[in-house]
Order: C-alpha cells, then sequence, then structure tokens
C-alpha cells in the first residue's frame, strides 16, 4: 500500500509543479564545460579521490545528463576540445561515476533548495 500511496504523491506533485522544460535547462546548461573545484572538492573527499581536471568534466557532463534528460556525449564538456586538449570522454565520465561510491552521491542539497523545476 505504501507504494500506491507513494506514488499517487509523486503524481500530485507533478501535476502541481507542471512540465519539466528541458529546453531550458539545455539552454542553462549550454556553458558548462567542468564543475568548479570548490563545489566539486568536497564531494571528491568523502569518496577518497582526488580533484582533476578531468573529474571535473565528467561531473559537468554527469549533470548535463541527469538535469536535461540528454546523453552524456552531446554534453558540451564532450563536444569540443578545451585549450586544444581533449582527456576527457563520455566513456571515461560513465566509468567515473560508476565506481564513485554511494556516500559523495547522497551529499547533496535537499530538493526545497535546488530551484530546479
Amino acid at each position: 500500500m505504501r507504494f500506491v500511496e507513494a506514488t499517487k504523491a509523486l503524481a500530485a506533485r507533478m501535476i502541481t509543479r507542471g512540465p519539466i522544460d528541458y529546453e531550458a535547462r539545455r539552454a542553462a546548461l549550454s556553458t558548462l564545460r567542468e564543475v568548479p573545484g570548490r563545489v566539486l572538492l568536497p564531494i571528491l573527499k568523502l569518496a577518497g579521490l582526488q580533484l582533476t581536471w578531468q573529474r571535473q568534466r565528467h561531473v559537468a557532463g554527469w549533470l548535463w545528463e541527469h538535469l536535461t534528460g540528454g546523453e552524456a556525449r552531446d554534453a558540451p564538456t564532450y563536444a569540443e576540445d578545451i585549450n586544444g586538449v581533449k582527456e576527457a570522454s563520455p566513456s571515461h565520465g560513465h566509468g567515473f561515476t560508476l565506481n564513485c561510491p554511494n556516500k559523495p552521491a547522497a551529499h547533496s542539497w535537499p530538493e526545497e533548495r535546488s530551484g530546479l523545476r
């Protein structure tokens, strides 16, 4: 019964919030090439990982994929060489997210503060 109640609550919330404007999200993230180190470092520390430029790019690709409903390979961070270097790729980014433990993934801000629609 909890599943049915949860599904009804989710459906009601979706109706209240209205449709998601994925085109607006893609436009807003069109210049995201890498996640700033000061933002990413606390999350990586929880996983025991070092901050690297490639990880900053992989996380930008992950954000693109999950917030726009698109595919990582279409993310701006993978679309072009940055400073003549293309050391990040969607396949490497996928490997990074697979190997990143759940603890950092849970390290996020509350949904009501995210401002995402």
